[in-house]
């Protein structure tokens, strides 16, 4: 489980978290109150599209709304690794 905050060009932040299920685990809530913490998958994987634009990368959302939604086990060490790769960086 891994969340963490990007800020963007415009000086906005959006933040995520990879493996929901094991975040809400840890953060003893079930998954829909994560959106206290966190945007939902679909809003962050479009966040991060505009973000790796800003940047000169090409990303589509697709790919990386498939990384978000997937579980962990038994870190997310190998998620992370697949939504860089997936944001172009």
């Amino acid at each position: 489980m891994r969340g963490g905050g990007v800020r963007d060009a415009r000086g906005g932040v959006w933040a995520t978290c990879l493996g929901r299920a094991a975040m809400a685990g840890f953060l003893g809530v079930d998954e829909r109150a994560l959106e206290d913490y966190f945007q939902p998958p679909r809003e962050a994987a479009e966040r991060a599209v505009a973000w790796a634009a800003e940047c000169g990368r090409e990303a589509a959302a697709g790919p990386l709304l498939a990384v978000l939604r997937e579980e962990v086990e038994p870190s997310a060490e190998e998620q992370f690794f697949r939504f860089l790769d997936r944001l172009g960086v």
